[in-house]
């Protein structure tokens, strides 16, 4: 058996509540589609906005990742600065110096 073509319509059984199916119809009826149609774009919908919700994901990650890179530079910086401050500070106790 040859391998199906991706453009290729194929006829499928499904299954759902009466309630469901009702709603698809109303709103196949207000976007002028076949109950057929309607289903279809909103599946294909429904998968192009999780491709868009990975992608958002992705990019928050990253996000995140720079933030946290910053804050620890940040945190290096002003613990260095501290450091050099205590240790300035501590000399200047040695040489008698009032703090």
């Amino acid at each position: 058996m040859a391998a199906r073509k991706a453009t290729e319509l194929v006829p499928t059984m499904l299954r759902m509540r009466e309630s469901l199916r009702k709603q698809l119809e109303r709103s196949a009826e207000r976007n002028d589609r076949s109950m057929n149609a309607e289903i279809v774009h909103r599946l294909e919908r429904s998968l192009q906005d999780e491709e868009i919700l990975t992608e958002i994901r992705n990019e928050l990650a990253a996000v995140k990742k720079a933030m946290m890179e910053t804050q620890d530079e940040q945190f290096e910086r002003f613990l260095k600065e501290w450091q050099e401050q205590q240790l300035a500070d501590a000399q200047g106790l040695d040489d008698g110096e009032p703090r």
